[in-house]
C-alpha cells in the first residue's frame, strides 16, 4: 500500500526530483479536489486526479498522463504541472453532472463524535487498564470534540484539521474550575500570567511566550494523535470510507517535545543509594539494575525471578512497556538472590513494612454483576441520588452528607460536585447510569437494562488505621524519593528517572539500540531513538576514537594479530 503526503513541490520538474520514490504526493485543488503525482521507482512520472463527493461519500479517480520529467510536454499524453493541473480541473466539473447510484457505500459512523466514542468503547474493552482508555476520553472531549465532534467524517478535511490543530497551539489553557454545564461558552488561559508578564523585560515576555507556545504545540501533537487513533480505528474496521482519509497527511509540529531526559552519572547513582532509606533502596537498585517502571517493580513476585537463567519478567504497562523478560547482569542476579532469600514464591518482590495505611469499612456497589468499590462519601451519595432517582438533589444537601463537613458553604458544594464526578467515572465502564446536572444539583436515572444493588460494608477491615506488611501503592515512592536526592545533593529527580538512567548507560557502553528496545520493553527502537539518539552518536564517536588503529601517526599502535594456524604437512607421494 503505497502513502499519500501532501506535497507543494509539484509545479517544475527540479522540484519533483528530491521527492520519495513509490509514493503518491499530493496537492489540493479545492473542496474535495486532489491533483496527485506517482513517483515510480524508475521512469517518468503520473499525474492522478482525485476527487470526492461528500453527497454520495465516494471517491473517484483517474490517471491523466505522464509529467514532463524526462520528455517534452505534447499536452495529451506526457503534461507538465500547469496541464495537469487544468485536466484536473475539468475531469472535476464533467464527474459533478454523473448520478448518485444507489449502492454506494454507508458509514455506520458519520460524525466524529460518534468515531470518538467508537475509539472509546473498543479501548475500555481492550485496554490493559481501564484507566488509559479513561485518559483519552477526557483528551479528546477536551481538545477535540468541542470544535470537530459535530463535522461529518465525510465533510472532514485536512485544511479543517489543520486550522484545527492550529488553533489548539495558538491559545492558552483551557480554565478549569466546577463543571461546564451544556451552553457555556468555554474560557481560555493567556499565554504568560499577566501578573508574571508585568515583571518581565521585553526579552524574557518573549522567551516566556515562546516556551509557552511550544508547550501549547506539544500538546495539539498529543490531541492530534488520538484523533488519528480514532479515525484510523474506524477506517480499519469498515466504519466509515476508508478512501478518504484527508487527516493522514496531516502532520504534528515537530521539534517541540522538549522533554527533560535527566541521567544519573555512577557516583549520582551511588549517592542516591546512599541517601535512601533501609525500605526504599532496594526499590531503587532494582530500578536501577533493571530499567522496569515504578509499576513494574512493585507488582513483580519472586515466582517472576529466574535467578538460573539471570532473568526478571515483568507484566508490562500497555503499549508503552510490553510483558517481557528482563536479562539481569552478574550484579543484579546477586541483588536479586539476596533480596528474594527465604521468601514465599507467591510474595511480593518489593515491600514496605510498618506503614500506616488508611483503615475504614469496604463499601462496594454492584452494577451489572460487576463489583465496584466506593468510598464512604462516594456511597453515601450515590445511595440518596438512587433513592430519589429522577428527582433533582441539589448539591448542598449532598454536601452535607459527606463525612467531615466543610464549614465553607462554597467549598462543601465544590466538593459534593467532585464526588458526584467521582462515582460517574467508576460506573460508567459497566453500565449507561446518567447524571443530569443542572439547577444547582444532579438528576440520577438509571437504565431498564442496568441492575444495581448496594452490598453493606465488611466488617474485615478494621476502622482504625492499621500497621501492614504490603507492597508499593501509587504514589508511595514521592516522599522517599524526596528524602533521598535531598539526602545525596542531587538536584530533584523522579523515580522515573532512574529508567532513563539504565537505558542511557547501556547504550553508552554500546548495547545495540534493539536491544535496549527490547529491555525497555518497547516493540522497535523508534522511543529508543528519540529519547537517547544523541547518546548513540556520543557512544560510536568514542568507540571510533578509541578502538580505531592509528595508521600514519608517528605513535601509531601495532595492531596485534593472531598467530596464523600452522598450515597441514602435505603427504609425500
Amino acid at each position: 500500500m503505497t502513502r499519500t503526503k501532501r506535497s507543494t513541490d509539484l509545479d517544475s520538474i527540479t522540484r519533483r526530483k528530491p521527492l520519495a520514490i513509490g509514493e503518491h504526493h499530493q496537492e489540493t485543488l479545492g473542496r474535495g479536489r486532489y491533483l496527485q503525482y506517482h513517483k515510480p521507482v524508475g521512469g517518468a512520472g503520473t499525474w492522478i486526479v482525485r476527487g470526492y463527493d461528500p453527497k454520495t461519500r465516494k471517491i473517484t479517480q483517474a490517471r491523466l498522463g505522464e509529467a514532463d520529467d524526462f520528455t517534452p510536454a505534447d499536452g495529451t499524453r506526457t503534461l507538465t504541472y500547469a496541464q495537469a493541473r487544468a485536466k484536473a480541473e475539468k475531469w472535476a466539473l464533467d464527474r459533478a453532472a454523473v448520478p448518485v447510484k444507489k449502492d454506494e457505500f454507508q458509514p455506520a459512523l458519520r460524525t466524529v463524535r460518534e468515531v470518538v466514542a467508537n475509539y472509546i468503547e473498543t479501548a475500555r474493552m481492550e485496554r490493559k487498564k481501564a484507566a488509559t482508555a479513561e485518559a483519552d476520553r477526557k483528551a479528546l472531549e477536551t481538545g477535540v470534540l468541542p470544535e470537530l465532534g459535530d463535522i461529518p467524517v465525510a465533510e472532514l478535511t485536512a485544511s479543517r484539521i489543520e486550522t484545527w490543530r492550529n488553533e489548539l497551539a495558538s491559545r492558552g489553557r483551557r480554565k478549569t474550575g466546577p463543571k461546564r454545564l451544556g451552553g457555556k461558552v468555554i474560557e481560555y488561559l493567556p499565554m504568560v500570567d499577566p501578573e508574571l508578564a508585568e515583571s518581565m523585560t521585553p526579552t524574557e515576555l518573549q522567551q516566556a511566550t515562546e516556551a509557552a507556545m511550544k508547550r501549547r504545540k506539544s500538546s495539539a501533537n498529543r490531541y492530534l494523535a488520538i484523533l488519528k487513533a480514532a479515525l484510523n480505528l474506524a477506517a480499519k474496521t469498515g466504519k466509515i470510507d476508508k478512501e478518504h482519509m484527508p487527516w493522514a497527511i496531516v502532520a504534528p509540529f515537530r521539534g517541540v517535545k522538549g522533554q527533560r531526559i535527566r541521567f544519573l552519572s555512577l557516583e549520582e547513582q551511588r549517592a542516591l543509594v546512599r541517601g535512601c532509606d533501609d525500605i526504599f533502596r532496594p526499590l531503587v537498585q532494582g530500578a536501577l539494575l533493571t530499567g522496569a517502571r515504578y509499576g513494574e517493580l512493585v507488582t513483580a513476585k519472586v515466582s517472576e525471578l529466574d535467578l538460573e537463567g539471570g532473568t526478571l519478567w515483568v507484566d508490562g504497562k500497555g503499549q508503552d512497556s510490553r510483558p517481557r523478560y528482563i536479562v539481569l547482569t552478574e550484579e543484579g542476579v546477586e541483588f536479586f538472590k539476596e533480596l528474594s532469600k527465604g521468601r514465599g514464591r507467591g510474595e511480593l518482590l518489593f515491600l514496605r513494612p510498618g506503614v500506616n495505611r488508611k483503615g475504614g469499612r469496604d463499601r462496594h456497589v454492584i452494577l451489572n454483576n460487576t463489583r465496584i468499590r466506593l468510598s464512604p462519601g462516594e456511597d453515601a451519595l450515590l445511595r440518596i441520588l438512587v433513592e430519589r432517582a429522577g428527582g433533582l438533589v441539589l448539591y448542598s444537601e449532598l454536601a452535607s452528607r459527606l463525612p467531615n463537613v466543610m464549614p465553607d458553604p462554597r467549598k462543601a458544594t465544590v466538593r459534593a460536585m467532585n464526588t458526584v464526578e467521582q462515582v460517574r467515572h467508576k460506573l460508567q465502564h459497566q453500565g449507561r447510569p446518567q447524571f443530569l446536572r443542572g439547577g444547582g444539583g444532579v438528576r440520577f436515572a438509571l437504565p431498564d437494562s442496568d441492575s444495581l444493588e448496594f452490598e453493606e460494608a465488611s466488617e474485615a477491615v478494621p476502622e482504625a488505621p492499621a500497621t501492614v506488611l504490603g507492597g508499593w501503592l501509587k504514589d508511595d515512592a514521592q516522599g522517599p524519593i524526596r528524602k533521598a536526592y535531598t539526602a545525596a545533593g542531587l538536584e530533584p529527580l523522579t523515580f522515573h528517572e532512574l529508567r532513563h538512567t539504565y537505558a542511557s548507560a547501556l547504550i553508552n557502553r554500546g548495547v545495540p539500540l534493539v536491544f535496549v528496545a527490547q529491555q525497555l520493553g518497547h516493540a522497535d527502537t523508534r522511543m529508543v531513538e528519540e529519547h537517547y539518539g544523541h547518546l548513540c552518536e556520543t557512544a560510536k564517536r568514542d568507540a571510533i576514537m578509541t578502538l580505531a588503529p592509528r595508521i600514519f601517526s608517528p605513535q601509531a599502535k601495532t595492531v596485534e594479530t593472531e598467530p596464523e594456524p600452522p598450515s597441514r604437512s602435505r603427504k609425500r607421494r
